[in-house]
């Protein structure tokens, strides 16, 4: 690594006034440590191991006691500045950011390690489009043995309700991660920054508002850039294999496109991005990336308008593709997927009802099949060589099966399907118009009928809260199908035939937008069957998602093919997800105090079904 021009060994903090004069090319290296010695070193090195130059390191001290300034003074490729208590991240940064004179910025924890074409790639990209004003990468949190890696963020979204998050957190590293696109921002773990940029969103002379001790400086700071219309982009590609064995962050990369506040809109371009990495990432050479014109903000808010989706608009572009405006990782319009356990014919059944509903459109299907032993692939090879078969070794459950082609979904949106469900005419394109159409719409659910005509129920929830789950436990639901308060679980005081928005659809049937489906990691795998989608949409609607019913859009489910041959064991899966549920969202405060009759109440209600099923001859799960 290149010495600063002058090195400064253990000076204390002082005030710079005025803005900075930068040396053109310069990468302005920044890390704040606090108590950090044993990860300090392995951070340094592998900015020393960069193959980009010139780089200054400057490294904040927050009165460490643990040895990290003596080992600091005897680095001689850091600039150490001490601090004499902990002033928190975002102060501390701010100190190093009026001593640093780089062109660009690089934001650094010290528990993180770059791959050494880090720097080199992002400020390549930097380079290639003045436009481009932050860059950062996939994250990774590194695995044990044997384990898979897990993302940590591939950049920050943002939802309606102002709800922050890192994109893909906690997510199993995958293809699906391995997309460019634009993000709300980027993650100061291990952020490269245009100090341009950085000097147009100062204010009081803070970059970072030194009001957020930790955590959260850096979403403050993408809101600021955003109130000046500056979108974000993200670029990677798949990462090198890491042999770290500690638990801790490790860095590739990732970009994002952000104009100086008086550049105003992007407009279309079409130059290639080469590979980047950063924290997790690395880029395919052949990938580059568009960038998106961003949305226009009214006012001082970063709000969306009333019908557009999260504010986070991921792109994958090929190489030399053109930059096109609110461009997407997107390929396709819609990705249909479909999980199948020996259900051969109804299968048939419903995949020969798309087929007219998918004409004229560039969709997917995809059917993952876990490991059914009916002739249910070699039907699919020969009648529907179209869909994309995924053979899982065995049943691993619905939730797990779906996620799998979820993350390798090419479609803007997905249309969840069941097996044994039939299309009717015209639903898919009434579910991806109202998708689009209806306000903050993240999934959008349509009229299921059960083969008699009457209403599946599941079409249309409640989330089961303590007394909505108690209405319904207790039977009460189905002895005042017309009470607000006490048939909220499924709405059956309402309309069937007047849409509306609900708190959850059934995944049997069910279109939503891939964007945030993945912001919130898709399914939860704990559900193997049943709840899984209930669980999806409290997520989503954690998030300011907001769903939909659509009676207009008609789907037929003949029900229980699959679960029916198994009553018993997907009885008492049924009724361990609704423990699972509650205790995932409704295990805090005062409701923690009814678990137990909330667990009891679930396990009467497994003996009373089970006891009915066998007097009566029946194989029902639920009734």
């Amino acid at each position: 690594m290149a010495k600063p021009s002058t090195p400064c060994r253990g000076e204390d903090p002082a005030p710079v006034e005025g803005r900075t004069t930068l040396t053109p090319g310069l990468v302005s290296a920044i890390v704040v440590n606090w108590n950090g010695r044993r990860f300090l070193d392995e951070c340094l090195d592998a900015l020393a191991a960069q193959d980009y130059r010139p780089i200054e390191t400057i490294v904040v001290d927050n009165g460490s006691v643990d040895g990290s300034v003596e080992l600091l003074e005897h680095r001689q490729d850091v600039r150490l500045i001490r601090n004499p208590r902990n002033l928190g991240f975002a102060a501390a940064n701010n100190i190093a950011l009026r001593a640093a004179t780089g062109e660009y910025v690089l934001l650094l924890n010290y528990d993180a390690t770059l791959e050494p074409g880090y720097v080199a790639s992002l400020v390549a990209a930097l380079q290639r489009d003045e436009r481009l004003g932050s860059a950062t990468g996939k994250l990774l949190r590194p695995a044990g043995a044997g384990t898979p890696r897990v993302i940590d963020s591939t950049g920050h979204v943002i939802f309606r309700n102002d709800w922050a998050a890192n994109r893909g957190e906690n997510e199993p590293d995958g293809p699906a991660h391995d997309l460019a696109g634009e993000v709300f921002g980027v993650c100061a773990a291990a952020g490269l920054y245009r100090r341009a940029m950085l000097d147009d969103v100062t204010v009081d002379g803070e970059v970072l508002d030194s009001t957020f001790f930790t955590y959260l400086e850096d979403v403050d700071l993408d809101r600021r850039s955003r109130l000046g219309r500056d979108p974000a982009a993200h670029f990677q590609e798949p990462h090198l294999d890491d042999h770290q064995k500690r638990p801790r962050r490790i860095a590739h990369l990732e970009a994002a496109w952000h104009p100086r506040l008086h550049r105003g809109e992007i407009h279309a371009g079409d130059d290639p991005l080469p590979g980047l990495r950063r924290r997790g990432l690395a880029n395919d050479p052949r990938d580059a990336a568009g960038v998106a014109t961003p949305p226009a903000y009214p006012g001082a808010s970063n709000r969306t308008q009333p019908g557009d989706g999260p504010v986070v608009c991921p792109l994958s572009l090929p190489d030399q593709a053109p930059r096109c405006a609110r461009a997407r990782t997107a390929t396709l319009d819609l990705s249909v997927v479909i999980v199948n356990f020996n259900t051969r014919d109804p299968l048939r059944d419903c995949l020969a009802s798309l087929r007219p509903e998918l004409a004229g459109m560039d969709a997917e299907v995809m059917v993952v099949d876990n490991a059914s032993t009916d002739g249910s692939v070699a039907m699919l090879a020969e009648e529907f060589a179209e869909a994309k078969v995924l053979i899982n070794p065995a049943n691993v459950g619905f939730g797990r099966a779906n996620n799998r082609a979820l993350r390798q979904a090419q479609g803007r949106d997905v249309l969840l399907l069941n097996p044994d469900t039939l299309v009717r005419r015209g639903a898919v394109r009434t579910l991806m118009g109202a998708l689009h159409a209806l306000p903050g719409a993240v999934a959008v659910g349509p009229r299921v009928l059960r083969p008699d005509g009457r209403l599946d129920l599941a079409c249309r929830r409640s989330f089961p809260s303590p007394g909505v789950a108690a209405a319904r436990l207790l039977g009460l639901s189905r002895l005042f199908p017309g009470s607000p308060r006490l048939a909220r679980y499924n709405l059956t005081h309402q309309d069937p035939d007047q849409p509306g928005e609900i708190d959850a659809g059934t995944a049997a049937a069910l279109c939503l937008s891939l964007e945030p489906l993945a912001a919130v990691g898709f399914f939860d795998e704990d559900f193997f069957m049943y709840g899984e989608d209930l669980d999806l949409c409290y997520r989503l609607k954690q998030r300011g998602g907001r769903i939909y019913y659509v009676p207009s859009a008609t789907v037929l489910h003949l029900k229980g093919m699959a679960s029916g041959r198994q009553a018993t064991a997907m009885l008492r899966e049924f009724h361990r997800s609704m423990w699972l549920f509650y205790k995932k969202h409704y295990f805090h405060g005062w409701r923690a105090a009814l678990a137990p009759l909330v667990w009891l109440g679930i396990q009467l209600r497994h003996g009373m079904v089970l006891g009915w099923n066998l007097v009566r001859g029946r194989q029902v799960v639920s009734p």
